[in-house]
């Protein structure tokens, strides 16, 4: 049975104010944007909306599961670390190629329309423009990782633009 014959009969996300019909969600490699993707599936699963994932990398280094802080703090040795910061593009690309991995299967299984964009640059501009790009009806972030970055935060930043409604899950 597809999701559509699930919510047959359901009203349909169509501009008509039962739903969103495109949700951008913001990505990085964090666990609160691994749940603000899974709250913005559970979303579009029940109203037919489709997601576009957003990544950006900051142009001033790596981020997410390759950060080198991150690293450090898992244990890598040294000399990854250093390798890591100074081959930007072969690890930015092993981060698209697992985030997309990652997207791919959860599309797969769930029938949700998934799209995913990799850009670099400035966060928030880059989700700004992807939000006016898809005609965004919702934009969901994460939130930020700790309370004192709180105030500075892209989905901090997100929030203040006022383009359409904003989900922050924590």
């Amino acid at each position: 049975m597809s999701r559509e014959d699930d919510l047959a009969g359901a009203p349909r996300a169509s501009g008509n104010g039962f739903g969103p019909d495109v949700v951008v969600v913001g990505l990085e490699e964090s666990e609160p944007s691994m749940r603000a993707l899974a709250w913005a599936l559970g979303l579009a699963h029940r109203s037919l909306a489709s997601i576009v994932a957003v990544h950006v990398a900051n142009d001033s280094g790596v981020s997410g599961i390759l950060a080198p802080e991150r690293l450090a703090a898992l244990g890598a040795p040294e000399g990854f670390a250093a390798w890591v910061t100074a081959d930007r593009p072969t690890c930015r690309s092993v981060e698209r190629s697992q985030l997309d991995q990652l997207i791919s299967e959860i599309a797969q299984n769930s029938g949700i329309n998934v799209q995913v964009e990799h850009l670099s640059g400035e966060p928030v501009h880059q989700i700004v423009q992807a939000v006016h790009r898809h005609r965004a009806d919702l934009l969901v972030v994460g939130a930020p990782r700790s309370r004192r970055s709180a105030r500075r935060s892209v989905a901090a930043r997100l929030t203040h633009q006022g383009l359409c409604p904003v989900t922050v899950v924590p």
